[in-house]
């Protein structure tokens, strides 16, 4: 027996995390007909499991390869236009989102680990990032909270955090209130073109659309083999942690490491926030993320040995989620020649660029140019890539 329909739209959004939802929500406000369709529930997946961290400054690490800057430099104009989405989000979609932006900073251990954020600070002041290095005694004067060991760092005004679990409903409300659909608890099975539309099947029934646009994070490869696209997408497990609250706020930015693996914020009750892309475990069978004892253990020891504080704190609940990679360390923004109608919304850093990338994506589905160039994220740079 043929399942009945779902419905119909001009355009289906596979993915409720946030890009989908931001790209929702400029495509619904720009007169589209849109549908988003989840195989859970919105922000259930890695928009929705980070640690709200929002990376402005380039990600940086030692053991990166020689060529990370200079390979993912177009990025940095998307970093800087992020920015200004994340200052003005709140209003624009007329809501709470747990917005701070009092600054971000890099800090070092070793002059080693200095070098690399001056060769950090350069390319993002060539594209307008004004970033800049400090000393110890600069830093302290800026986070006299820091621990012995820092021997100087960055800092960029205008970075911060925002609690993932308001900033994807936000944009979904707001999608809805332009006119977009949502289809939650229903797995994508299959993807297949017929005649000008694609029919998308689900567990719940099949459902038509003009054109398809992946959002689907670390799933986007899998979408993207439904229709014959290789798109080079890997997922992979990172884990947060919080702390009971401590009696004053300390610590009003973003603190990453450059060495060691961590990313530091403090809520508004005094919560710390731990996080840094310390590996978790992934059980495949039943599609559960969960945190590993030892990256627990070692995120909490770096947390400590930067900032003292965070020692005094008790640990009392950590989490995994999966989030992706692509094979050159870009976003996928786009339509792909390959397979006329079908688009890619994806972004490695997806809570930092999703605001970004669904309005960039809008912007050109709308009106056939972007504010930012978008060339070099094509999907179709990826086709003839050897897997």
């Amino acid at each position: 027996m043929t399942s009945a329909s779902l419905g119909s739209a001009d355009v289906a959004i596979i993915g409720a995390g946030l890009v989908g939802c931001a790209t929702a929500y400029h495509l619904a406000k720009g007169g589209v007909d849109v549908a988003v369709i989840d195989r859970g529930a919105i922000n259930r997946e890695a928009s929705g499991a980070n640690a709200g961290s929002l990376h402005l400054q380039i990600y940086v690490h030692p053991h990166f390869p020689d060529d990370w800057i200079d390979r993912i430099r177009p990025t940095i104009d998307l970093m800087r236009e992020g920015q200004k989405s994340w200052a003005s989000m709140e209003q624009r979609l007329g809501t709470d989102c747990g917005v701070r932006l009092g600054g971000g900073l890099w800090v070092a251990e070793t002059q080693d680990e200095m070098r690399l954020i001056d060769k950090k600070v350069r390319a993002e002041n060539a594209h307008g990032v004004m970033s800049s290095t400090y000393d110890r005694a600069g830093m302290l004067s800026l986070a006299p909270y820091l621990g012995e060991h820092v021997v100087g760092g960055s800092f960029l005004a205008g970075e911060g955090f925002a609690n993932p679990l308001l900033v994807t409903p936000a944009h979904a409300a707001a999608a809805r209130r332009h006119g977009a659909r949502f289809f939650t608890d229903t797995g994508v099975t299959a993807v297949s073109r017929d005649g000008a539309a694609f029919v998308i099947e689900t567990a719940r029934g099949p459902f038509r659309a003009g054109q398809v646009v992946v959002a689907a994070g670390a799933w986007t490869a899998v979408i993207g083999r439904m229709v014959g696209l290789e798109l080079h997408v890997e997922g992979s497990i990172a884990q947060v942690g919080v702390t009971e609250a401590r009696p004053n706020i300390m610590l009003d930015h973003l603190l990453q490491h450059v060495g060691k693996g961590l990313t530091l914020k403090q809520s508004r009750q005094g919560t710390y926030i731990i996080g840094g892309g310390w590996p978790g475990r992934y059980d495949r069978s039943r599609d559960k993320k969960h945190p590993a004892l030892e990256s627990i253990i070692g995120n909490a020891w770096v947390s400590a040995r930067t900032v003292p504080d965070t020692a005094k704190a008790q640990l009392v609940r950590t989490w995994g989620g999966m989030g992706g990679g692509s094979v050159d360390g870009l976003p996928i923004i786009g339509p792909s020649r390959a397979v006329p109608g079908f688009h890619v919304a994806y972004a490695p850093l997806g809570f930092t660029m999703g605001p970004i990338v669904g309005q960039l994506f809008s912007e050109r589905f709308l009106t056939g140019e972007a504010s930012l160039p978008l060339e070099p994220y094509s999907p179709d740079r990826l086709l003839d890539r050897a897997a």
